[in-house]
């Protein structure tokens, strides 16, 4: 064997192993064999991508804001607006690759993962043994809400590689400021940025670290505000040009201190009816929600944050770059929840945060100085790796059952228009389902019950059902028209409109023929009785867009 091939052996073999170890933990809790229902964003992520997909792939028809308004009127799941398209755009590009099913989805997941693992993998190696490096790379590949994170579609795992090379980038910058430093540090902050907004951590990584190393004179430094301009210009407009780009910061949960969107019930923080005593209280709010960081990660980690903590302290203090730069994030993350986002802090929220912290694992194993020191961090790792094996998700979502396979297998051109009703997680994997199988995308249209029989708010903070009885649900079927009604069976916490259209089916009868489905999680009726559609007519369908702020109609 050459030398090049045993130098590419050398460095190939931690991305395979551990990309098996992903495949592995995927496999075994059944994504890829699940619908898309394990999270209420999963669906919305896949199609927002298939869009970007079906878009490239018919040769960029026209305006793309209009064929992504016309892609939501017939699978009324994708996100547009509502999260920033990098990850779409990527996932898009990945897709058009590979066949565009969720199996390709979360190959890509798994590749990502695994790259990232691969670079705390080889950050380690500088300083630690192999044997160490690997353990501790599978160690955050077990975390539980890593694996969620490639065990449902979801951004987390793309955004947390980002901000670990934005923190790298910022590392070569502290040892030597210059500009081509600065602009990568700028280039991967903002596809971070542009993936999740809670990249915005990095916004406040500069300026923690710069003052943790104690160099402040580097505050003014010409390559950094470089960065910064170059920053703020590939993101601000997207988050203040999309309406709904800001839906982190508004709700009824979600404030920050320069103000919220209007329309919401909170208060701006610097409104003068908010006294003393209001300001302290909400300081106070804002602290304990942004120190529930640190709970959420010592849940993950036990003992093992505990080490990385003291391995980052130790690097500071000796000097060490890169871990002034761990530092600046961690710092960062927890004041951009403090100012900008006051929400309890989401499990996989933290994830962004993990990777870089890991990799002092073996640098705060020095500081524990008797003989059998890397012995017990090995059994730590394993111990940790094991425990979250144990309690970590089992089950990536539920499988296709009976009533999801009819629905994805050759449906009759006749079955035009397609009403879903049901929670979120099944209107979102029924309308990937369809538009998988949709072979001239976007033609079927999946229409949301919770979209045309009734009224409600992004956060569903507001809730209003267009029906009050039987024959509203009926004229509003008819006004579609509807060919297919597919229903979950009655549940407790089921909208005002789910309860009159389970009423409605089956106090009409002769109005829904039930199709012989075995399935207990689905139910499927051909509609019957109204005006057929002729063919190359729309049906009427009003939806509104929050993500881009206006209604959106067929006619």
């Amino acid at each position: 064997m050459s030398l090049r091939a045993v130098r590419f052996v050398r460095s190939a073999w931690p991305f395979g192993s551990l990309l098996l170890v992903v495949l592995a933990i995927q496999f075994t809790t059944g994504a890829y064999s699940k619908v898309l229902a394990g999270n209420y964003d999963e669906a919305s992520h896949y199609l927002s991508s298939l869009m970007v997909r079906d878009y490239l792939a018919s040769g960029l028809p026209g305006n793309p804001v209009h064929y992504a308004e016309n892609y939501y009127l017939h699978y009324p799941k994708v996100a547009i607006g509502h999260w920033p398209p990098f990850l779409y755009v990527l996932n898009g590009l990945w897709l058009l690759l590979l066949p565009p099913v969720t199996a390709s989805a979360f190959l890509f997941l798994a590749v990502a993962a695994a790259g990232l693992a691969t670079r705390i993998y080889f950050r380690m190696r500088g300083e630690a043994p192999a044997w160490a490096a690997w353990l501790v790379a599978v160690c955050f590949l077990t975390l539980p809400p890593v694996v969620s994170s490639f065990v449902e579609v979801m951004s987390e795992i793309l955004l947390a590689w980002l901000v670990f090379e934005a923190c790298m980038a910022f590392a070569r910058w502290l040892d030597g400021p210059d500009a081509r430093s600065g602009c990568l540090f700028a280039l991967w902050s903002s596809l971070a940025l542009l993936t999740k907004a809670v990249g915005g951590g990095l916004a406040f990584l500069p300026a923690s670290a710069i003052l943790i190393a104690r160099r402040r004179a580097l505050l003014l430094e010409p390559s950094l505000i470089l960065a910064g301009v170059l920053l703020a210009g590939t993101t601000l407009p997207w988050y203040l040009l999309a309406p709904g780009a800001r839906h982190e910061a508004t709700g009824n949960k979600f404030v920050g201190l320069i103000g919220v969107n209007a329309g919401t019930k909170l208060l701006p923080a610097t409104q003068e009816a908010h006294t003393a005593s209001a300001g302290l209280t909400e300081v106070a709010y804002r602290a304990r929600r942004s120190l529930l960081a640190v709970p959420i990660l010592a849940g993950w980690l036990g003992p093992l944050l505990l080490v990385a903590l003291v391995g980052v302290a130790r690097a500071v203090k000796t000097g060490d770059r890169t871990g002034q730069a761990v530092a600046g994030l961690l710092a960062g993350f927890l004041v951009f929840r403090f100012v900008l986002v006051s929400a309890a802090w989401v499990p996989r929220m933290a994830i962004p945060m993990v990777a870089p912290l890991l990799c002092f694992v073996w640098t705060g194993r020095g500081a524990f100085r008797f003989r059998y020191a890397s012995q017990c961090l090995a059994a730590l790792l394993v111990g940790v790796c094991a425990y979250n094996l144990y309690a970590g998700p089992h089950q990536a979502g539920p499988a296709a059952g009976p009533a999801f396979h009819w629905l994805t297998s050759d449906l009759p051109e006749r079955y035009r228009m397609i009403l879903v009703s049901g929670d979120g997680l099944a209107e979102g994997s029924v309308a990937v389902g369809i538009a998988e199988k949709d072979q001239r995308r976007p033609s079927r249209y999946v229409v949301r019950a919770s979209k045309v029989l009734a009224v409600t708010s992004m956060r569903m903070e507001s809730y209003t059902s267009k029906a009050r009885v039987e024959d509203d649900v009926l004229r509003l079927l008819d006004e579609i028209p509807v060919d297919l009604v597919v229903v979950q069976p009655p549940r407790k916490g089921a909208g005002l409109h789910e309860v009159l259209l389970n009423r409605t089916i089956q106090e009409h009868p002769e109005r829904f023929r039930r199709v012989a489905v075995a399935d207990r999680t689905l139910e499927i009726y051909e509609y019957s009785g109204h005006q057929p559609l002729p063919a190359r007519r729309e049906p009427h369908l009003d939806l509104y867009l929050f993500g881009l702020g206006h209604s959106l109609s067929t006619q």
